[in-house]
């Protein structure tokens, strides 16, 4: 082989290779969690958390306690992994939301949250649908609307441990 068929070889595996889209990681994620709460008051956090974000109900039982909606405009890499488009252009990406409220042992409520992803990609005339996993930031949002006191009860201590053990210069210097 020649340098310049040697160059020619690279440029296009290199190319190939950038063109490659690369799937999304694997991320831990708290989609349940229970209350001290009755089923209504949860319920009634759930569909306020809604209203304020201005998300979409598609289906309300409140009966069978589900909700189904549709969330548009969601923050790839925040809110949803779609791995990397490689060569292809990302037109949108959005998540379907499942919220389940029940009522759970030792009178608790429980309520469990399901995201699915997905990302529209275009590569000149040809278009796809990547399905997308969550990173737990919808799950926690929702999780935590449920019972604000109990989510600030939980947030706090994380925040203030190891506050008292700081030193403090109270020197004037």
């Amino acid at each position: 082989m020649n340098s310049g068929t040697v160059i020619v070889v690279i440029a296009a595996l290199t190319l190939a290779l950038a063109g490659c889209a690369t799937p999304p990681n694997v991320h831990r994620i708290e989609n349940s969690r229970s209350y001290s709460k009755s089923k209504d008051a949860v319920w009634s956090n759930l569909i306020e958390f809604f209203s304020e974000n201005n998300i979409q109900i598609k289906t309300l039982e409140k009966d069978s306690g589900v909700v189904y909606a549709d969330v548009m405009g969601v923050t790839p890499g925040l809110s949803v992994d779609c791995g990397g488009p490689g060569i292809w252009a990302v037109i949108s990406t959005s998540a379907t939301v499942n919220v389940f409220v029940r009522k759970a042992s030792g009178g608790e409520v429980a309520a469990t949250v399901n995201i699915v992803g997905t990302q529209e990609h275009q590569l000149g005339a040809r278009y796809r649908t990547v399905r997308c996993v969550s990173t737990g930031h919808i799950e926690r949002r929702i999780l935590d609307a449920l019972s604000p006191a109990e989510a600030f009860d939980k947030w706090l201590p994380q925040k203030l441990k190891g506050f008292d053990d700081q030193e403090t210069n109270t020197s004037p210097n």
